[in-house]
């Protein structure tokens, strides 16, 4: 048991302790649920491709910047990076920030002589 513990508390995830020593998975995390309660758990899943400020960005770039469309954004915030993105990408980023795609609505090109 001291020797899962030490392991858990150098960083190890419970699947590789488990391996290393030949338990169980269940039976390792039951020891950190016990003697390591206070050990944050690793991160799970892929990480983000943009950041909260790159979303910031985006949002900004639409509703003040002038920018019309998602592919217009994703190119300009491409310019500084060493990883892109798809388009897709920040479409997904803007639909949480709470924008949508809607079309123009027509307007009547009429001036006030006309009018």
């Amino acid at each position: 048991m001291r020797d899962i513990v030490a392991l858990l508390m150098k960083g190890r995830s419970t699947r590789l302790v488990a391996k290393s020593l030949g338990f169980s998975q269940s039976t390792v995390n039951r020891v950190r649920k016990k003697h390591c309660s206070n050990l944050e758990l690793p991160k799970r899943g892929v990480p983000k491709i943009l950041t909260t400020s790159e979303r910031r960005r985006a949002v900004r770039l639409i509703t003040v910047g002038g920018l019309e469309t998602a592919v217009h954004v994703a190119k300009v915030l491409r310019e500084g990076r060493e990883v892109g993105f798809c388009d897709n990408t920040l479409r997904s980023a803007l639909r949480d920030a709470g924008l949508s795609a809607c079309e123009k609505i027509p307007k009547p090109c009429l001036s006030k002589k006309n009018v």
